[in-house]
């Protein structure tokens, strides 16, 4: 049993939390929270207004947009965007547990219609999250498992300074989930002097 199998059944407790963040001029807004445990059911054909993120901890099943039939299995993360209709079944051999958590996401404008202060590169990222053609992808290995795990963690046993730390790891999630989905190159990173920081900071002090 995985971790987020065992812990993820708390994360409904955060419904009950006001938890949001903004992010590059974007104001996002968690709407709810769920879990379903790997035996039959079926999530029939709906929208929202809202984005969706569902991550198959166990089993396997069919994510259906539309017309598009996506088989999902565990360790994926699959999104709906606003307005997408779609439906969840699982296997029934092999049923599908997930996680699934929400979010809505509009522009703050300024007091002259201008979208709010931020990273040119966060505000990338979270528009390829929004237009993007991806809605099922690989997460297994990503920092996405651990972090819906410590949500849970924390819903189900919150520590000192848990609205702090729930208030912490929200954007946490949204920008893991938009890297995930996302699929942009890496940021450059600047090449590392000879030797390293320490190094350089000896040379320094030996003038």
């Amino acid at each position: 049993m995985t971790e987020l199998a065992r812990a993820g059944a708390a994360l409904p407790l955060l419904n009950s939390v006001r938890l949001g963040t903004t992010l590059a001029g974007r104001r996002v807004e968690f709407v709810d929270w769920g879990f379903y445990p790997p035996e039959p059911w079926r999530n029939y054909w709906h929208s929202h207004s809202y984005f969706e993120f569902c991550y198959a901890y166990a089993g396997r099943g069919t994510f259906r947009i539309g017309a598009l039939e996506h088989p999902v299995g565990a360790g994926e993360l699959f999104l709906a965007r606003p307005g997408e209709v779609h439906e969840i079944t699982t296997d029934a051999r092999d049923p599908l547990g997930i996680v699934f958590w929400s979010w809505t996401m509009v522009p703050e404008r300024g007091p002259r219609g201008a979208a709010g202060p931020g990273s040119p590169e966060t505000a990338a990222l979270l528009d390829a999250l929004a237009a993007g053609p991806r809605r099922v992808v690989p997460a297994a290995g990503t920092p996405l498992p651990r972090l819906l795990a410590t949500l849970a963690e924390e819903a189900a046993a919150p520590g000192p300074a848990s609205p702090d730390l729930l208030a912490a790891l929200g954007p946490a999630l949204v920008l893991t989930c938009a890297r995930v989905v996302a699929d942009l190159p890496a940021a450059a990173r600047p090449t590392p002097e000879p030797g390293g920081r320490a190094a350089a900071a000896g040379a320094r002090r030996c003038r």
